[in-house]
């Protein structure tokens, strides 16, 4: 086992409302276990959650420090104020500030965009660009994704006349800046606990759009809204997969020639699906690349552009940014592993080289995590500060961590499994032990190993298109909704077959119901012993549809496996 395996606890299931529930929604009876065992286990929890309308959205008068917000917007709008958006360049602060930008043009505005330079300027409002925004006489300056840890940046604003409005949704310190207002759902109560920086400036938007009696269809911001949302890896409850799963229909629509343009370059069709993974793995890192590898601009005007052509031209030159990214993070991965082999026993690792690039430090840090399931913090020389990105597991808030070393630290902000410090060369090595420290005292000896939430055994009798259509409606897949992964009954290992350098497929058969598929085992090669076949495993697994060639199959995508008696006796002891 490369996991531990943790089944969720099943619930008792009432035959008969099943069969109706199933025939009423059109979906399978394991579809219907699945959610019920997720909690969505009332008629109208079920009818949301698969017909997930924008008007199941919380109304926007019930959040308080939204319309707080929105008034004092509208009041900058109706005096025509000249107004900067200040973002992040990540894709939830740039697709932030288009929204932001289009729909204060459209009022009437003629707002600035200012998104600081990562390599110069850092994450945040810094002091340098609000010299320069006052300089270009701007009188209120509206965060996007950032600014709620920027507490002397907003006094300096304070001071030079700016009226400061900060939207933003990651933790704030012990103090909150001193804006004209802030909304930010983590510090009021808030019906929208999980949004992302987009997610705010979008019912920013709406409540302005509502407030002001105007006629802007603010619906056509949501491919941007899904876009964010899923690129900043936040949990897809009920109110970001409402907007997520409307903002998916637009992006395969592709009204907007940057979206059709990215679509071109990643090798998707231009009116093409779009689900969780085309845009984690395909749309999103090409916009990343932006503020990565050189600057974040080219990915907003992309976003804004009406010229088809125009759009082409900078969606290539994000396609050519991305592929360097993708060489610079090999080398860079390849180093750190080396680092890490050195002292593989840490609690967490803090890793520093000088020749890192800024930009795809964070990225490595995820894989490293994925790879050796501890806290990752990897650092570069920037300038006079040593810059670092670090990523977490669940059972540790890196956030929180890093509060415990503050008087070590620069600045940081962030989430509980992503966040972005600046430390001071002379104190990187205190900060590292103290951070090491807490990490070790929080853990307190326990063996951190990576697992899997398995939804329910499934025989291969119940694997066929219907099950993989009603899998789908259960799209978008991320945090707080991860694709459902299956355990299956005791399977012969009829036929090894393997695929490139590290990649195996076996067939697999269960001889209870007679029935074959083929399992694909990806980078699990070194984990199969070559005399598998003709012996019984279990595979813990998510169906898939293959259409290779044009030719349609049922292939499972294997995550992990064991023998029968291991599973076994892992269903007895791991339940939760």
């Amino acid at each position: 086992m490369k996991y531990r395996w943790k089944f969720r606890e099943q619930k008792s299931f009432n035959p008969k409302i099943l069969k109706a529930w199933s025939l009423e929604f059109d979906i399978s009876v394991e579809i219907l276990k699945i959610l019920i065992s997720r909690g969505i286990n009332t008629k109208e929890k079920i009818n949301t959650f698969i017909s997930p309308l924008i008007r199941y959205l919380p109304p926007l008068n019930s959040w308080h420090a939204l319309i707080k917000t929105a008034n004092f917007l509208c009041n900058e709008i109706k005096k025509r104020s000249k107004i900067a958006i200040w973002g992040d360049y990540d894709v939830d602060g740039i697709c932030s500030s288009v929204i932001l930008y289009d729909f204060l043009k459209k009022v009437g505005c003629d707002p600035k965009i200012y998104i600081p330079n990562r390599f110069s300027e850092g994450y945040g409002l810094n002091l340098l660009g609000l010299e320069r925004l006052y300089r270009d006489h701007i009188e209120t300056i509206i965060t996007v994704d950032c600014g709620i840890t920027n507490i002397k940046e907003v006094k300096r604003a304070k001071e030079l006349g700016f009226k400061i409005i900060i939207t933003d949704h990651h933790y704030p310190k012990d103090v909150i800046p001193e804006a004209d207002v802030v909304l930010n759902p983590k510090i009021s109560p808030c019906p929208y606990p999980n949004l992302a920086g987009v997610g705010v400036a979008f019912l920013l938007v709406a409540a302005v759009n509502k407030i002001l009696s105007l006629d802007i269809d603010i619906k056509e911001y949501l491919d941007l809204v899904a876009l964010g949302t899923l690129a900043d890896l936040v949990e897809l409850t009920l109110e970001n997969r409402i907007l997520v799963k409307n903002g998916l229909l637009y992006l395969k629509e592709a009204k907007r020639p940057g979206i059709l343009a990215l679509k071109e370059v990643s090798n998707l069709s231009p009116f093409s699906e779009v689900g969780s993974y085309e845009v984690s793995f395909l749309l999103a890192p090409r916009i990343n690349s932006a503020g990565r590898m050189d600057d974040p601009k080219i990915a907003v005007e992309l976003l804004l552009t009406k010229d088809l052509n125009r759009a082409r031209e900078l969606a290539k030159k994000l396609n050519s940014l991305n592929s360097k990214r993708q060489k610079i993070e090999d080398n860079i991965l390849k180093e750190a592993k080396g680092m890490i082999n050195q002292s593989p026993d840490l609690p967490a690792f803090v890793l520093f080289s000088d020749n890192w690039h800024e930009g795809v430090i964070g990225i490595v840090a995820s894989k490293l995590v994925e790879e050796f399931y501890r806290p990752v913090i990897l650092f570069t020389q920037n300038k006079e500060f040593i810059k670092g990105s670090g990523r977490s597991i669940p059972e540790f808030h890196l956030f929180k961590g890093l509060s415990q070393c503050e008087e070590f630290i620069e600045n940081f902000g962030g989430h509980s499994q992503a966040a972005g410090l600046a430390v001071n060369p002379a104190k990187f090595e205190d900060f590292k032990e103290k951070f090491l420290t807490f990490v070790q005292k929080h853990f307190d000896g326990k063996i951190l190993e990576p697992s899997i939430l398995i939804d329910e055994r499934l025989s291969f009798k119940s694997i066929n298109l219907k099950l993989l259509k009603d899998l789908d409606i259960l799209q978008p897949f991320g945090p707080g909704n991860p694709s459902p992964i299956f355990c299956s009954y005791p399977l012969k290992v009829q036929k090894y077959k393997r695929i490139k350098d590290k990649h195996v497929a076996l067939e697999l058969r269960d001889e209870k119901v007679r029935k074959t598929f083929w399992g694909k085992f990806w980078r699990m090669y070194e984990f199969l012993p070559n005399d598998i076949v003709g012996q019984e495993i279990v595979v813990a697994f998510t169906p898939k549809l293959n259409t290779f060639a044009d030719l349609i199959s049922i292939d499972l995508e294997v995550i992990d496996w064991a023998y029968p008696e291991v599973v076994f006796k892992t269903i007895e002891q791991k339940k939760i």
